[in-house]
């Protein structure tokens, strides 16, 4: 009950003010691009297609893909992944947020969570690599306000 009023209370009190989102994102949230926007270059648009058709796949899905084309096609200069993903990050504003996760889901280690090395629910640890700090598993959450903003930015998927 004590999280579940901690949670309760920290909702309560949420402003993009306290919020750990990056002052970019705040700043475009205050003040969204009013405009559709033009990507002019056929290599971003080959790089966004690729990446969007491979979303579900796997990065390495990816990665193949494209050293295909490139292979074909050596004048391409086709995005890496980490270069889409940013890319696309730029145009859409969408940018996730992302947080460490118990190995079993039981919960995310945020809030009144954050400082524990062990999940309170299985008691599994929230890390596979103490000395590096690497999580067993991650979680994403995709920020509601960007994802509606990039939405309305393009007529089709505003109507």
């Amino acid at each position: 009950m004590k999280h579940a009023m901690d949670f309760i209370r920290a909702l309560q009190g949420a402003s993009l003010d306290k919020s750990n989102l990056n002052k970019d994102i705040i700043k475009r949230l205050c003040n969204p691009p009013t405009s559709p926007v033009d990507i002019g270059d056929s290599d971003l648009w080959l790089g966004s297609g690729l990446f969007l058709a491979t979303i579900n796949a796997s990065q390495e899905t990816y990665n193949l893909s494209r050293n295909a084309i490139i292979q074909c096609h050596p004048d391409n200069k086709v995005p890496s992944f980490n270069q889409i993903k940013w890319h696309i990050a730029d145009i859409t504003g969408v940018v996730p947020i992302l947080k460490h996760m118990c190995p079993n889901s039981c919960l995310a280690f945020t809030r009144s969570f954050a400082t524990l090395n062990m999940c309170p629910e299985c008691g599994e640890p929230q890390y596979s690599d103490v000395a590096c700090c690497m999580p067993h598993q991650e979680f994403y959450t995709m920020p509601l306000g960007p994802l509606l903003q990039a939405l309305w930015q393009d007529h089709q998927s505003a109507e």
